[in-house]
Parts: structure tokens; sequence; C-alpha cells
């Protein structure tokens, strides 16, 4: 039978007749009790490895099928243990765009809040960091903070004209040139 008759055999009767069964969830568990929980559903368990986490070391800290899904008895739940909140360093950011800066700082497990400021000029009218670009985290580059924790990257607005500023030409331009021209006013 398709997936769908099973999942309608099932609303039907209310009862596991078609051998499907409720994946428990395990994070923020022993191995002992996930292992209880899993035998009871009979489901089988498989320990992946460990990861950084915020559970508590020791503790399963992420399994492969999310809880509440529905799945076939004896199907392998895996599951990953916490090696607890794990010291990072902050990575420097500059020269990186202020999508892929958010990136790295987010795959490390930091929470990221972005903010815009304006660049200083760099002595020729132009900024010293260009409109959209990285210009510094908070905690600095080189501070060690846990998994988890928030940073905030400030992100480079061009320069500020002021209110007076005429808004630049950008006839000619790429449209992606174009939106970094702008970024003061987007």
């Amino acid at each position: 039978p398709t997936d769908n008759q099973q999942e309608q055999n099932a609303d039907a009767t209310g009862t596991d007749e078609d051998g499907m069964v409720i994946v428990p969830n395990l994070v923020g568990k022993t191995e002992d009790e996930a292992a209880a929980l899993l035998e009871e559903e009979k489901l089988g368990k498989q320990m992946m490895g460990e990861e950084n986490s915020t559970q508590q070391k020791g503790k399963i800290s992420s399994q492969d099928i999310p809880e509440g899904t529905k799945v076939e008895k004896y199907t392998t739940v895996k599951y990953y243990i916490s090696k607890g909140q794990q010291q990072i360093t902050i990575p420097g950011v500059s020269g990186q765009t202020g999508v892929d800066a958010q990136q790295t700082l987010e795959d490390l497990g930091l929470t990221v809040t972005v903010q815009k400021e304006y660049s200083e000029d760099d002595g020729t009218g132009h900024p010293l960091v260009e409109p959209g670009y990285a210009m510094s985290v908070s905690p600095e580059e080189g501070t060690s903070v846990s998994a988890g924790d928030a940073v905030t990257l400030t992100v480079s607005r061009g320069l500020d004209w002021g209110d007076s500023a005429s808004v630049p030409s950008v006839v000619g331009m790429t449209k992606n040139d174009a939106i970094t021209a702008l970024g003061k006013w987007l």
C-alpha cells in the first residue's frame, strides 16, 4: 500500500494495525531513557557521534527523525550526544559580504543580529567599507563565546551623505552594481 493509504488506515481506526508508530522526543534525554522510549515503540537506535549543543553534556542533542513523525516499526532513529556548550572563537569578518559573514557566524552556532551603520570616508570620497560588506562583529574577533550566544554583526551602509544627498545615477550599471550604489536608500 502507498504511504497515503497507510496514513488513512491509521486515522480511520486510531490503532497501529498498519504497523506505524510515532517517534518520541529524545532530545534532552540520557541514552538509557532514549533506549527505553524507543524500545516501547519497537524502534531501533543508532548513536551517530557527538556535537556541540546547548543540551547538557552527555544528553541527546538532536535526532534525525523529528518527534511526532509516523514511521514503520523497527525504523532506526539516529541521534547525536551533546558535548555541552562549546566555546567558539569569533572569526574575522572583514572583506566578507554581510550575508556571508552572517552565515559564517550562524554556522558556528551563534545567534546573529545585523545592524547597519555608515562607513568612514577613506579620504577620497569613498567608504572605507563598501555598502553591504561586514564592518565589525561584537564581541570582537578572537573573543571566546559559547554556542548559542548572541553576536552583533555591523554591515556598512556606505557613506553618510546627509539628507541633501543626490541619489547616484545608476544608468548603464549592472543590477548588482546599481543595488550597491543605492545601498543607502534601499
